[in-house]
């Protein structure tokens, strides 16, 4: 037997024995690395087998297909006895992704599902043995949705929500659903182990049949059809003609009917009845409802929802806009006060040609109507090399083109204004009608950037592609039709946001890779840390500074005598003012994974004082809970970071009891 094939044959036989991870003599030191792993199943210790084993980094060995290079990542697939082997490896840095059907997707050193991974470094000639890899099962929440008669709802969309913390606050985010079977049973699978809140939600959806009627003849000009798509889209409108299975008429709108039977019905007196969204058991809003907890590979059953109808109110006006135009605006009823799950419309519409509006079918109680209305984007030469797809019920509405190479300009903040409206409504047990809806200009933010630092300035392109959006302090996602950039850098250095609804936001920059975002100055305050509170009218003289001349910690995790490379150091503020409403993307919260000799980093961090710690990964599924850093904050070490400086902070794991 050849040296290399005995070799490989003791690290067969070290894996098969159960060893702990070993790397091989140095005196292999150069030539391809071998890697030789096994992946488990998180509760058991089970070998899992047939899991695919993807490699990502820049020790991943380039792929060839029938003899021609690929960028496909490297992947190998467990044995019988869930073992691995991944050959031809370079210098480099290594990470492995597994996925497994009924597994949630799982990467090397994670300690919960979801949790972050590891990166493996790769020398030449390396061997490693017994590396594992551990993957949880997902989990399955069932249960039946019947009606006030206890008669099964067929064809409801189920819908899981996941709890998370968002900017120091519960939230819950959007997960599986499932349509309930003819017996009103559903079953959600591949959950991650967590908490959820489960729900059937009922909006109901109106819209002018003019604007069908526009859509489905094509009456109106392609550009004009596009945008109006897309607004019935954001609606969830169906594009389809009253009188079908998907629609009926109410007036002057087609309603979209509900799939399955909780669906809208008239009434003898020309109202209609409707089954609004209910939360497990049998909750109005997601507030009241009751959480359902899951383990790995755990099924919850009987977890029954029971569906109730209420008379519904119809509720219209006139949207009035102070440049006259107010037509066909997407217009959205949302309850009042609802902290978990906001935004969650009950009821949607659109403004007519004329800006007249109708809500048909409205469920008694307290609510927010929004109306928001975003100034067009300029036409660019790029537009013209873009594909769109606008799918809406039964329309889709497209145009298809090659797009262009290499960075673009993108399109400037339009000079128009957003305007909006937000008007608290009360429906109780009458028809609400003649309601008039003032539109405003949102306020938005201007300023300049500044470049604080020797480095080389980014050039214009660079500059108009940094990503300048507005935050909101507590978390929510702006309005549809803002999306994630709010605004743009000229070449002259100046920037401007869309106009946004009021609120408190914070100011957030990205896009810069040899510059670093400093702060956001107004009137003293930093608004990436102080979030500013817009009511009405623009902001200017924002002061955007960049910096390349960052501050960051660096150090080592130790527990007992020997470097802990499991841990997850938490920087968090001394202030604990910042510990919420700080944003869906506090600053001053970060997480940083130990490498596998211990060492973490810090690359990037606002100066201030902070608290330090390292724990294991498994106890830190909500390190935004204010009450959970509130718990750990007298075992951190607490570290004063300076501007500009690179600070070292050894760390000792702290176990939670």
């Amino acid at each position: 037997m050849t040296g290399g094939v005995m070799t490989f044959a003791m690290f067969l036989l070290a894996l098969a024995l159960g060893c702990a991870p070993q790397l091989a003599s140095a005196a292999a030191a150069s030539g391809p690395a071998v890697v030789l792993g096994r992946v488990v199943d998180a509760g058991t210790g089970r070998p899992i087998a047939g899991a695919i084993v993807t490699l990502f980094g820049s020790a991943a060995a380039p792929r060839s297909v029938r003899g021609l290079p690929s960028t496909a990542a490297p992947r190998v697939m467990t044995n019988a006895s869930g073992q691995f082997v991944a050959r031809g490896l370079r210098r480099g840095t290594l990470f492995f992704v597994v996925t497994k059907g009924g597994y949630v997707d799982a990467a090397l050193g994670q300690q919960r599902p979801g949790g972050s991974g590891q990166p493996l470094p790769i020398a030449d000639g390396l061997r490693i043995t017994n590396l594992e890899i551990r993957m949880w099962r997902h989990a399955v929440i069932a249960g039946t949705v019947t009606d006030e008669a206890g008669e099964p709802i067929v064809g409801a969309r189920v819908q899981a929500y996941l709890r998370t913390f968002v900017a120091g606050r519960p939230r819950l985010m959007t997960d599986r659903s499932a349509s309930t079977d003819d017996r009103g049973a559903y079953r959600l699978p591949q959950l991650m182990p967590g908490s959820y809140q489960i729900a059937v939600v009922s909006t109901q959806v109106a819209m002018p049949t003019g604007a069908i009627d526009a859509l489905l003849q094509r009456t109106v000009p392609d550009a004009r059809r596009n945008e109006l798509a897309r607004d019935a889209g954001a609606i969830g409108a169906a594009i389809a003609p009253a009188g079908t299975q998907f629609s009926m008429t109410a007036g002057t709108n087609t309603i979209s009917l509900q799939p399955g039977t909780a669906t809208a019905r008239a009434a003898q007196d020309g109202s209609f009845v409707v089954y609004p969204t209910v939360f497990f058991p049998s909750a109005a809003t997601a507030s009241q409802g009751v959480a359902v907890t899951v383990k790995s590979g755990q099924e919850r059953s009987n977890v029954d929802l029971q569906m109730w109808p209420a008379r519904a109110r119809r509720v219209s006006g006139a949207i009035l806009s102070p440049s006259g135009a107010a037509e066909h605006l997407p217009i959205r009823l949302v309850p009042a006060g609802e902290d978990l799950l906001p935004g969650l419309a009950t009821a949607t519409t659109m403004s007519d040609a004329a800006g007249v509006f109708s809500f048909p079918a409205v469920p008694p109680g307290q609510y927010v109507l929004h109306v928001l209305r975003t100034p067009r984007v300029p036409e660019t030469a790029d537009d013209a090399n873009r594909t769109t797809v606008v799918r809406s019920g039964s329309i889709a509405v497209s145009t298809s083109a090659t797009p262009s190479p290499g960075p673009v300009v993108p399109p400037p903040i339009p000079a128009d204004a957003t305007l909006y409206a937000q008007v608290p409504l009360n429906v109780g047990d009458a028809d609400i009608s003649g309601l008039a809806v003032p539109l405003r200009a949102a306020p938005r933010v201007a300023g300049r950037v500044e470049f604080d630092g020797s480095g080389e300035r980014p050039d214009a392109l660079t500059l108009a592609n940094v990503r300048v959006f507005l935050d909101p302090a507590d978390g929510s996602k702006l309005p549809e039709g803002l999306g994630f950039v709010t605004g743009r850098i000229d070449s002259a250095g100046q920037f401007i946001t869309y106009g946004v609804p009021p609120g408190k936001y914070f100011v957030r920059v990205s896009g810069l890779s040899d510059w670093f975002f400093k702060s956001a100055l107004y009137e003293g305050r930093d608004l990436a840390d102080t979030p500013l509170e817009l009511a009405s009218g623009a902001v200017s003289g924002v002061v955007l500074t960049f910096t390349d001349r960052p501050s960051g910690f660096t150090g080592a995790v130790r527990a007992g005598a020997k470097p802990d490379g499991a841990a997850v150091v938490l920087a968090f503020p001394a202030d604990d003012t910042l510990w919420s409403a700080n944003g869906s993307a506090p600053r001053r919260i970060r997480t940083a994974r130990a490498a596998e000799d211990g060492t973490y980093v810090f690359p990037v961090l606002p100066p201030g004082e902070y608290y330090l710690i390292a724990l294991r990964e498994d106890v830190m599924d909500a390190f935004q809970d204010p009450a959970f850093l509130q718990s750990i904050a007298p075992s951190a070490t607490r570290v004063r970071l300076l501007e500009g400086d690179r600070r070292t902070q050894d760390l000792r794991t702290v176990s939670l009891r």
